[in-house]
C-alpha cells in the first residue's frame, strides 16, 4: 500500500466517521413509555420474523440432495484434497463459502465475522460427528496469510484448482451471473 492509499483510506474513514456521528445526533429520542410501547410492537414483527426464518430453513433441509459424481480437487496447506477427503473421519460435512477470489485485497466483513467465532465451536462440530470447511476461490498461499494473520485454526481450503465454487453458484465467472446479483 503506497502513500496515496493510505491518505484515501484515512479521508474515507474520517468521512464514514463523521457520518456515523451526524447519525447519532439526530437519532429521536422519547420517553421510556414510548420506548416501551414501541419495543413491544418491534417484538412482535421480530417473533414473527423468527417464525417465518424457522419455517425456511425447514424448506432448506427438506430441500432434495443432489449426488455429487464430479471429481473436485481442493488445496490446503498439507496438499490437495477430494471432497471425499474434507469430511475426514466424519459422517457431515459443514462448507462454508468464505467470498475471497483469487487476488482479493480485502476480506469479506461478513465472513471474516462469522469465521472469527468458528475455532470455539470446532470442539461442538467434532461432538457431532461433522467436519467443518471454509472454501474459498483464492490460492492456498493467499488464504493462508489471511488465516495465519486473523489466528484461526479451522480447515480453510482453496477450490482454485476446480469449478465447485462454479457449480454451486457461489461463485461466477466474469460476465456469468446473468443479472443474478439484480435479482437479489
Amino acid at each position: 500500500m503506497d502513500k496515496a492509499d493510505d491518505s484515501k483510506a484515512a479521508a474515507a474513514i474520517t468521512e464514514q466517521k463523521r457520518q456515523h456521528e451526524e447519525v447519532v445526533e439526530q437519532h429521536p429520542i422519547v420517553s421510556p413509555e414510548e420506548w416501551l410501547k414501541r419495543r413491544l410492537m418491534l417484538m412482535e414483527k421480530e417473533k414473527r420474523y423468527v417464525r417465518a426464518g424457522d419455517e425456511l430453513a425447514e424448506e432448506v433441509r427438506a430441500l432434495p440432495w443432489v449426488k455429487i459424481e464430479k471429481n473436485y480437487t481442493f488445496t490446503s496447506p498439507q496438499g490437495d484434497l477430494t471432497l471425499a477427503g474434507l469430511f475426514r473421519h466424519h459422517k457431515q460435512l459443514f462448507v462454508r463459502h468464505f467470498m475471497m477470489e483469487p487476488g482479493q485485497k480485502w476480506q469479506c466483513e461478513g465472513c471474516t465475522l462469522e469465521s472469527n467465532h468458528v475455532d470455539g465451536l470446532l470442539p461442538y462440530f467434532e461432538n457431532h460427528d461433522m467436519s467443518y470447511v471454509a472454501v474459498s476461490r483464492a490460492p492456498i498461499d493467499q488464504i493462508e496469510v489471511v488465516r495465519k494473520r486473523m489466528n484461526w485454526k479451522f480447515c480453510w481450503v482453496s477450490s482454485y484448482k476446480s469449478d465447485f465454487n462454479y457449480d454451486f453458484h457461489v461463485s461466477f465467472r466474469p460476465g456469468g451471473s446473468e443479472g443474478w446479483k439484480d435479482d437479489l
